[in-house]
């Protein structure tokens, strides 16, 4: 009989070491290493061995029989050899990753063998008083029953570690099965025993004890329970890292799948390991890529496909050559597929041996690189182009000649492009279709090139020939790859010996025609580039321009040189003619004035003085516009804005032009529009010179009608003023030249005149800042517009104008206490008599010196405060003097006032001689007296009473005072002839005579000289013809 619960413990110790064989066996699979591979297999045997063997015996111990039984010691551990050896070989099949039929079959056939050995081994160790036999069948029954099941439980193994090689409740499955097997095979070969007691048989041998057994039984158990506990929590563990490792892996592989790079891992062996799917599909597509699959063989599919550019013949080199690269990777490297993609590969050796490599696509990154290089290329090129048409500007600009901007220019080339040797031809000055050679050159080595140097310079070319003669022929620029073998170069024989190969040249033009030729040469064989081609082209360009711009320079330079010297020679003969005219003129006009002044002179002779003072006047306005003129086309015209006021300005000119008007039957008016300020800012001299030519032209050429002078706000300009007449008017052809010098139209030649009263006007005017236009139509008259900037200025400041005063700065004689002596210093004796006799006449010492030699001295000897020095003189002439007198500190104070009919060039220079001042001839005598009040600070006065300079008269009137008829004739024509020309200096010469003269004429000369003080030419007008009308009444009388 059995024990129940024997019997049941028996089994589940089977499948206990069935489980722990089982789990053992697993890690057998993932071990990496033999020794550790041994010793999970050592540890599985021993249980699986161990559980069969206390399976047996505790279902022994559960066998209950009549008569007592021991075991044999030494058969009892003997029969658990053949288990733990089975054990071994099944879980080394187990062990695999793929387990074949057969080996299945062969594996459960040894495991159920050695299952049944151990058991009847265990069998034979009873030692029992009874004889025991087997019922064959069966025998073979329990031996068939073990083969079976352990073969069905190796096969549920398999199937479980395919299909679901984590699941405990098929691991606890197969392993129960396992312990059927084993539990089967031992009840039913004990089923297959039979025992027989008997008492004739021998004692029993001595044995194992069952007490001592279970004991053994029960340490086995124990063992094979601490086993399978072990292991089942080791299985935990290792499951639960497994689960990790894989997970970890399927993250991994997960993230190498989203990489865009190809990622291949290879072992130690160049074996795939792992990679991605852009590195099979992408990088080699069309080949199997699989794992395992070796590198060299990948290498050659691509070969084969045509994935990689591979000379034909060389494919077996080409793979020989990348899997020597791959077994030793350096640096990156690149690779261009046959369908143009470019591809980063970067290896690197693993810890274990292996090859991890990352393929990258860079397509993209080469154009952009490639594009880069293009634009730096071009970038370049432009640059260089810039640098050589900047410097190449720049130095044949700077350059004083041809040659030398040429031997700047091939330095520069050279230079900037690396070629070693530049030269250069020019155009024979006797044929324009011969090169001559020059020492012009540019070479890198002197020595090297000697020969070269030598046998060009001995070298002419035509039209057409060599390289030279070919860019003179085309005139452009011309390129040659290697000149040793070309066969229109005629030194390529001395090429090949130097070495000489690249050559390119260009031309130099001027005017359109080739004058140089600039050749260049370097010892590489050099391929054309057009890039440098227009950049040469265009310095060739841009050198002829500068040439052509310096030519033209120089032309213009000449020509310049030759106006200048015309200008200057125009200039002296000005300065020498108004030196000659003036001159003649100072002695008529300053002699006329002397006369003038003498009370003896009868009135018939005063007219005759009059009238030579007039014709002497009018030459001098001929010669003073034909100086202002060459004053203006000189450039040295003097602008002097100042606050002026305008109306007044407006209301002297009507006072001068007014007379000429009504003596022609004519109305003279003028307009200012309300909107004009009174207060502007300009040349009140200038502006009033022009207004009253331009007032006086219209008079002229008016037979009858009116003049009117407008004055309005422009929008456009500021200030408008218009002189508009009902005259002549002019026809489209005279208005062309009106403003030209010299012309006039055909009522000017009836008038007479110089015809430079328009010219110099317009040139006043823009002087001024404005411009002079004319509107005219025959028979309907003109209109004169002066458009000017206007430029306002406050009414107060109008009362700060500085008005001269008359009487104290024009009278006839110093205020007493004065003792001035003056020095006059003239060649000529009638220039001395007139200033002698007008300064001694006004109450002044004189002396007199006739050069300037003569005056140094005597300014040396005596006290002279003041010199009016002639600057033409013999000896030493008056510039000398000054700058002698001005060398000396004695004379540091003393006044200097230069005196010359030179007015237009010798002003400036007087100046710089050390002249304080400066009168031109022919002079007055006003302006001779009020240079020297201004610089001496002296007084002058009227008979022998000083008046004061703002004393204010009453008003003469007509009767109050008895005047001659020919007296009050001549002081009226000579104030309206002062009014006239705005002339304030004869007006207080007229006034001064007058109160010089007698009591009856004094009052007339006070109220000249109060009117003309106040600049009241109005009430001058009206005095000139209250005398009128005297003189007129008196004849009546008469």
């Amino acid at each position: 009989t059995y024990n129940p619960i024997l019997v049941i413990l028996s089994i589940l110790i089977a499948s206990l070491a069935a489980y722990s064989a089982f789990g053992l066996a697993d890690r057998i699979k993932v071990a990496e290493r033999t020794s550790i591979k041994r010793s999970w297999l050592a540890a599985g045997a021993g249980a699986m061995g161990m559980g069969v063997w206390a399976m047996h015996f505790i279902g022994m111990l559960a066998f209950r029989l009549p008569v007592p039984v021991t075991y044999d010691v030494f058969i009892t551990l003997l029969s658990m050899v053949p288990a733990i050896l089975a054990s071994a070989v099944v879980l080394l099949v187990t062990g695999r990753t793929e387990i074949g039929r057969a080996r299945l079959i062969l594996s459960g056939t040894l495991m159920g063998s050695g299952i049944g050995i151990m058991h009847y081994t265990g069998m034979a160790a009873m030692r029992l008083d009874a004889i025991m036999f087997y019922d064959p069948v069966l025998f073979t029954v329990s031996v068939v029953v073990a083969v079976v099941l352990a073969t069905l439980s190796l096969y549920a193994k398999s199937l479980a570690t395919s299909r679901k090689p984590r699941s405990h409740v098929i691991k606890l499955s197969v392993a129960l099965v396992m312990g059927c097997a084993i539990s089967g095979m031992h009840y039913t070969a004990m089923a297959a025993a039979y025992f027989f007691p008997t008492t004739e048989a021998p004692a029993s041998a001595p044995g194992l004890d069952p007490l001592l057994l279970a004991l053994v039984v029960s340490v086995a158990t124990v063992l094979i329970l601490a086993l399978a506990i072990a292991v089942a929590n080791v299985d935990t563990h290792l499951k639960a890292a497994a689960e990790s490792e894989r997970t970890s892996r399927a993250r991994m592989m997960d993230a190498i799948e989203s990489i865009s790079h190809g990622i291949s891992l290879y072992d130690a062996q160049d074996r795939l390991v792992v990679s991605n799917r852009r590195y099979r599909e992408v990088f080699y597509p069309g080949i199997t890529v699989a794992t395992g699959t070796s590198f060299k063989s990948i290498m050659k599919r691509a070969a084969q496909k045509g994935l990689v550019p591979i000379p034909e013949g060389h494919l077996d080199a080409w793979v020989k050559e990348q899997v020597a690269q791959h077994r030793n990777p350096g640096d990156a490297y690149l690779q261009q597929w046959s369908d143009g993609r470019w591809i980063q590969i970067t290896e690197r050796r693993t810890a274990d041996g292996g090859t991890v490599a990352v393929h990258t696509d860079i397509t993209q990154l080469k154009e952009v690189e490639l594009e880069l290089r293009e634009r730096e290329r071009r970038l370049a090129a432009v640059s260089l182009e810039e640098t050589l048409l900047h410097r190449a500007a720049e130095m044949a600009a700077e350059t004083d000649s041809f040659e030398e901007a040429l031997q700047q220019v091939v330095d520069m080339v050279c230079e900037l492009t690396g070629w070693p040797v530049g030269h250069v031809y020019q155009i024979s000055p006797d044929n324009p279709d011969l090169l001559i050679t020059t020492t012009i050159w540019h070479l890198e080595d002197p020595d090297a090139y000697s020969v070269f140097q030598e046998v060009t310079e001995r070298t002419h070319f035509l039209v057409g020939e060599g390289l030279p003669g070919r860019i003179l022929k085309s005139g452009e620029p011309a390129w040659i790859t290697n000149v040793q073998i070309d066969p229109n170069f005629p030194r390529n024989k001395l090429a090949r010996d130097l070495g000489v190969k690249g050559a390119f040249g260009f031309p130099v033009k001027i005017s359109g025609g080739v004058v140089a030729v600039l050749e260049f040469f370097g010892k590489q064989e050099v391929s054309p580039d057009d890039s440098l081609m227009q950049t040469i082209r265009n310095v060739g360009e841009q050198l002829s321009r500068v040439f052509e711009r310096k030519r033209a320079e120089e032309e213009l330079r000449q020509a310049r040189q030759a106006a200048d010297a015309a200008n200057l020679a125009k200039s002296e003969f000005l300065s020498n003619m108004s030196h000659e005219l003036r001159t003649p003129l100072n002695g008529v006009l300053g002699y006329t004035q002397i006369l003038q002044r003498d009370s003896s002179v009868t009135p018939a002779h005063r007219e005759s003085l009059d009238a030579i003072e007039t014709c002497g006047l009018h030459l001098l306005t001929l010669i003073n516009d034909v100086l202002d003129l060459s004053k203006i086309e000189a450039g040295r015209l003097e602008v002097n804005q100042a606050p002026c006021d305008l109306h007044r300005l407006i209301k002297n000119v009507f006072e001068i032009v007014s007379p000429r008007a009504e003596s022609k039957g004519l109305t003279f008016s003028t307009e200012i529009a309300a909107e004009v300020p009174k207060g502007i800012l300009t040349d009140s001299t200038k502006l009033k010179q022009v207004l009253v030519n331009l007032a006086g032209n219209a008079v002229k050429f008016t037979v009858e009608g009116n003049v009117t002078l407008r004055v309005r706000k422009s929008p456009d300009t500021g200030l408008q003023l218009e002189v508009e007449d009902t005259g002549i008017g002019m026809t489209p052809e005279e208005l062309k030249e009106v403003f030209d010098p010299f012309k006039q139209a055909e009522g000017g030649k009836m008038s007479g005149g110089t015809g430079l009263g328009l010219p110099i006007s317009k040139r006043l005017v823009e002087a001024l800042g404005g411009k002079l236009e004319v509107e005219s139509q025959p028979g309907q008259g003109s209109r004169f517009i002066i458009s000017l900037p206007l430029v306002e200025v406050p009414e107060q400041d109008l009362s700060e104008l500085v008005k001269e005063t008359l009487t104290d700065q024009r009278s006839l004689v110093l205020a007493p206490g004065q003792d001035v002596t003056v020095l006059v210093a003239d060649d000529l004796r009638e220039n001395r008599d007139v200033l002698v006799k007008l300064l001694e006449g006004a109450g002044f010492d004189t002396r007199e010196a006739r050069n300037g030699k003569e005056a140094v001295e005597q300014l040396r000897e005596y006290d002279i405060p003041v010199a009016l020095i002639d600057l033409r003189m013999p000896v030493m002439n008056g510039m000398e003097a000054a700058r002698e007198i001005r060398k000396d500190p004695t004379l540091k104070d003393t006044v200097l006032i230069a005196v010359s009919a030179s007015v237009f060039s010798d002003q400036e220079r007087a100046r710089e001689a050390g002249f304080d001042d400066f009168i031109g001839k022919p002079f007055r005598a006003s302006e001779v007296f009020d240079k020297i009040k201004h610089h001496l600070k002296i007084r002058y006065t009227v008979s022998d009473q000083e008046i004061p300079p703002d004393t204010e008269r009453e008003r003469v009137k007509p009767g109050d005072q008895k005047l001659s008829p020919e007296v009050a004739r001549e002081v009226a024509r000579r104030v309206q002839e002062a009014v006239q020309l705005g002339d304030v200096s004869e007006l207080t010469a007229l006034a001064a005579e007058l109160i010089e003269r007698n009591d009856f004429t004094s009052p007339y000369g006070e109220e000249i000289a109060r009117l003309a003080r106040a600049f009241d030419f109005e009430e001058l007008s009206q005095l000139a013809s209250t005398l009128v009308e005297t003189a007129t009444l008196s004849r009546e009388k008469a």
